[in-house]
């Protein structure tokens, strides 16, 4: 009932009459109205309700810029991102820059350049990301606005970490877990333990992998996070896979894909072929009468049944990921992933970049992803210079 009120109230705010002259007084009124029920249409995944409401508002009054508009922009390109629709986000997200420039409100060019971050992150921009969000980040901290920064640090960290750059994803999604817990942020809070599980994968710890991996999804279950579910669901799957649990990960990624589905929760480019690397790598590890059981037991399973295998999975964890993930000095911080080690020992053996990622069933994105790390660690910058130093330390 209350949100059919809030219908109608959005609906008045857009009726124009003869001879009227308070029409963009009440355009304006609807769009703070609109900026308030962005919570509520987040909540129950109305996305497409609220960029009907805010392309109708902004179009209604298009006189002159004002905070609400620029708000109203940031929004919308928000919602657009959401939904997959990622060139439209862009377009809006530039929008919303471009009046908070004209109005010289730095909290709206931080938020925009955010956006703009947030979204080349999704399409697989990674370096364009990081340096918007870097801009967003320092302009927040200029205005001591922890929200800003604690968000901004979260997709920066997610940025560096697909870039290679480990040690720094590390540092911003502690600063980001602080920061949310700090403000009683519940979606930063799992989203950055989150994060940390994959930092603590790629350095070689599978107990702090777990730990945070399981902490991250029993908040999210308490919280009725959907979305948070899904990807912890998705980077479980991950984990599955390279530990040989084929099976386990098809049914976790059938639980995601049929949850995204029913939730409207699309899957962005840039997670896009992480995501098939998983049933790729399956499908070479099953036959196909056992994949199809698998993916079809997964697509029956609730989203509650999925993550209480999940958590079933990481309990397991704790004990058996040491025994699967032979890594290099644990206690090093310059320590290899088992990838990186079977990517290492290809270059050494002169594979290629699309060698290695045809043998390894990945992308050739993902090799260089790899490589990058590998060289950061090893304080190296050629593929020759790894190798030697590989055989130096007896690494291979």
């Amino acid at each position: 009932m209350e949100h059919a009120n809030f219908r109608a109230a959005l609906a008045w705010s857009m009726e124009r009459y003869a001879g009227e002259t308070k029409g963009p007084a009440r355009v304006e009124k609807g769009l703070r109205l609109a900026i308030a029920l962005a919570p509520l249409w987040e909540a129950l995944y109305y996305w497409s309700e609220g960029s009907e409401w805010l392309a109708r508002l902004l179009a209604a009054n298009q006189e002159g810029a004002s905070l609400q508009r620029a708000q109203g922009f940031y929004l919308s390109g928000f919602i657009a991102r959401e939904m997959g629709n990622l060139e439209h986000a862009v377009a809006l997200a530039e929008q919303s820059l471009a009046l908070g420039y004209e109005l010289d409100d730095a909290k709206v060019i931080a938020s925009a350049l955010k956006l703009l971050g947030i979204i080349r992150h999704s399409q697989g921009g990674h370096e364009q990301a990081t340096t918007k969000l870097g801009e967003s980040v320092n302009l927040f901290r200029e205005l001591g606005d922890e929200r800003g920064i604690a968000s901004t640090l979260f997709w920066l960290a997610d940025a560096e970490l697909r870039q290679g750059r480990i040690q720094l994803a590390a540092k911003d999604w502690r600063e980001s877990l602080l920061l949310f817990k700090k403000i009683g942020d519940e979606w930063g809070i799992t989203s950055s333990l989150r994060g940390l599980s994959k930092v603590a994968w790629f350095q070689g710890d599978p107990q702090q992998t777990a730990a945070f991996a399981k902490e991250s999804l029993a908040l999210d279950q308490n919280a009725n996070n959907k979305m948070g579910m899904v990807d912890g669901l998705e980077w479980l799957a991950l984990l599955a896979i390279e530990q040989g649990q084929a099976d386990r990960a098809v049914r976790l990624c059938a639980a995601a894909e049929r949850a995204r589905e029913l939730f409207r929760l699309p899957i962005l480019p840039a997670y896009r072929e992480e995501y098939a690397s998983i049933t790729t790598k399956a499908r070479a590890q099953l036959d196909e009468a056992t994949f199809v059981a698998a993916w079809e037991e997964g697509s029956a399973m609730t989203l509650e049944q999925a993550v209480a295998e999940a958590e079933h999975m990481m309990i397991a964890q704790e004990t058996t990921l040491a025994a699967v993930s032979p890594v290099i000095a644990l206690h090093h911080p310059n320590a290899l992933t088992p990838r990186e080690l079977e990517v290492l020992r290809l270059v050494a053996q002169g594979l290629s970049d699309a060698q290695i990622a045809e043998k390894l069933v990945i992308s050739r994105r993902t090799v260089n992803t790899h490589l990058t790390s590998i060289y950061n660690k090893l304080g190296v910058n050629s593929r020759t210079a790894a190798t030697r130093y590989a055989l130096d330390h007896k690494l291979i």
